[in-house]
């Protein structure tokens, strides 16, 4: 695993990733935990690789769709001078894939959030947390039954040979 460099960077990148996640009312029994495998990504990079673990902490078998992590995503960076700005995602999803999770069971999701466009242009740290669309399949269909978010992690955006900055 590559670190940011700077001693207050990666505190701060070590005191996110040990960050409980919070979760919405609806489903308590799922949990959502965010890693970033390389939170190093150079920039003009179109994606960013992100793993989503979802934990089962029920008694009970619950069945999860794993494309609940791409229903909602936040991002924030801050500048060289310490203002924020923030980029909000929400999407329609498919559920087509389900999958059963024994009680205190983790399933890894990898996947790879989009970082293209305007917002990424700078170098410069991001956070990002994930809204996980909790979904149940019942007599009149499937349902949403609420959001979970996930814990923050950070990566960061720096300058690499043969970049447009």
């Amino acid at each position: 695993m590559t670190w940011i460099h700077g001693s207050h960077t990666a505190l701060i990148v070590l005191l996110l990733l040990l960050q409980a996640p919070s979760r919405t009312e609806l489903p308590a029994r799922i949990e959502v935990r965010l890693v970033s495998p390389n939170p190093s990504v150079c920039l003009g990079s179109s994606t960013v690789d992100l793993e989503a673990l979802i934990t089962n902490n029920s008694g009970v078998a619950t069945e999860i769709t794993p494309d609940g992590i791409r229903y909602g995503v936040e991002l924030t960076k801050t500048d060289k001078f310490g203002k924020e700005d923030e980029h909000h995602i929400v999407r329609d999803i498919e559920t087509d894939d389900w999958e059963i999770l024994k009680p205190q069971q983790t399933v890894i999701v990898p996947f790879k959030e989009s970082i293209s466009g305007t917002f990424f242009d700078d170098a410069g740290i991001y956070q990002v947390q994930i809204r996980y669309g909790a979904y149940e399949r019942t007599a009149k269909g499937v349902q949403f039954t609420g959001a979970i978010k996930s814990n923050i992690v950070m990566f960061e955006m720096k300058t690499c040979g043969n970049t447009r900055k």
